[in-house]
């Protein structure tokens, strides 16, 4: 995000997403009885229509609060991984994957530095493990090799 409107508007969109994703919840809950007010066989056809009327309650609640859920992590990696670049941009993004995804010798921070060296290499070194810690707190695990592709997809 690149002001404080931006910012603002992300956190609504977010809380409005969660309430959404509460919403469906809730729904389900609450009316997870309903499609069986469909059953019986007053005609042929009313156990199938009876189940695809479960089937697409089961669309409306569960799956579409899943989808949405699934979507809106998506949009907070990217958001994530969008603000880490930013404020990283003086590293390429092969920089980034060789820094986050492999454990560095001396002889690559001297490289990464002599690239970058807009501090000391003690200096230096330390941003780099505190790079590492951010990705961390940011994508746990994740290799930037594989968060990476969340740009990549249009």
């Amino acid at each position: 995000m690149s002001s404080p409107e931006q910012s603002r508007e992300w956190i609504r969109l977010q809380e409005r997403l969660t309430q959404a994703i509460k919403a469906l919840d809730d729904i389900e809950r609450t009316f997870q009885n309903v499609p069986a007010l469909f059953e019986g066989n007053a005609f042929a056809e009313q156990a199938s229509c009876a189940v695809r009327m479960e089937n697409l309650f089961t669309a409306a609640t569960h799956e579409t609060a899943t989808g949405l859920r699934y979507l809106k992590q998506e949009m907070e990696d990217l958001a994530n991984f969008i603000a880490f670049r930013k404020r990283h941009g003086q590293f390429s993004s092969d920089a980034l994957m060789e820094i986050i995804d492999a454990p560095l010798s001396t002889k690559d921070k001297q490289r990464l530095w002599h690239d970058n060296s807009q501090a000391s290499f003690p200096v230096f070194t330390q941003s780099l493990e505190q790079l590492k810690r951010e990705w961390r707190s940011l994508f746990g695990n994740r290799s930037y090799q594989s968060a990476n592709t969340l740009g990549n997809h249009v």
